[in-house]
């Protein structure tokens, strides 16, 4: 997707921006989130416990991330502010890159620890990774003071697709300063669900289709060895071929084909018949039979 069009304008969205765009935060909604895009005073001011929450987040990240480090044995090699990145309307800023190239994004929460990481977070992360050109990200989280780090790896097409709806969202509502309607939570979401049936129904059907063909497989592989059973019906009986001073040469079985049979193919299938092309010059003086 060609974004360079969109470097020349100072307004970009964030990558944990995106998730409150498509309608999928739990603390934003794409109206609140496009105020502070281009700039507006925000129409509700948070909790008290909110902002404690936050606060306390942020001062236990630096303890969080050494916590990683001593767990993994990974050293976080650059940190924000120099992890920003921007591509087109999009940039993004995660929390450090380790030594071996991924990506880390520090959580906290009140939470108990998620049985797997929760969407709006793989929203942000899919779409740092998008913009910084990584594989895959590390989710060090702290839940109810409660430990657990996270590996997510980078889905391309989902990347893509959160990508297009966040530009679709950005060229309607953020350049021309259109504040989205309340609905656009409602359709955004039924759109992401739309996608997520017309993925399931592909794979059923790619799954149908290889299911099908492994059948096809099996059905060839039971002719190819009758049509291998049939052959060595016709083949002549084991032999020995032995030279002038009576030295076995051969211990095999000896058949004379025309030229023009596929003696290559007929070796791959039958390695211990000795084949003898009729008109070729013979270097065996004599067949013994058993």
């Amino acid at each position: 997707m060609n974004l360079m069009s969109y470097t020349d304008s100072d307004i970009s969205i964030g990558a944990s921006q995106v998730a409150a765009v498509l309608g999928f935060s739990p603390y934003e909604t794409p109206q609140s989130i496009w105020r502070k895009i281009v700039g507006l005073e925000p129409t509700a001011t948070e909790s008290p416990l909110s902002t404690f929450r936050k606060r306390l987040g942020n001062l236990l990240e630096d303890d969080v991330l050494d916590l990683f480090e001593k767990e993994t044995g990974r050293v976080v090699v650059t940190k924000q502010p120099d992890t920003k990145k921007r591509k087109g309307f999009i940039h993004a800023t995660p929390d450090g890159i380790a030594d071996d190239g991924s990506l880390v994004e520090i959580k906290t929460s009140s939470d108990s620890l998620w049985e797997e990481v929760p969407y709006h977070y793989y929203i942000q992360v899919q779409i740092q990774m998008y913009v910084h050109e990584r594989d895959k990200t590390y989710i060090p989280a702290l839940c109810s003071m409660n430990y657990h780090c996270y590996v997510v790896d980078y889905n391309e097409r989902d990347a893509i697709r959160f990508v297009e709806q966040a530009k679709w969202f950005y060229d309607t509502y953020v350049l021309p300063r259109i504040e989205p309607p309340p609905s656009l939570t409602r359709v955004l979401r039924k759109s992401e669900e739309l996608s997520t049936v017309e993925a399931t129904e592909k794979i059923i059907e790619l799954a149908q289709r290889y299911r099908e063909l492994k059948e096809a497989e099996l059905e060839i592989i039971d002719k190819l060895n009758a049509l291998r059973q049939e052959i060595k019906k016709l083949l002549p009986p084991r032999t020995r071929a032995v030279d002038k001073e009576g030295n076995v040469v051969v211990s095999r079985s000896v058949a004379t084909v025309r030229p023009s049979i596929n003696q290559q193919a007929l070796r791959e299938y039958y390695p211990d018949v000795f084949y003898q092309v009729a008109g070729e010059p013979r270097t065996i003086e004599r067949i013994v039979v058993r």
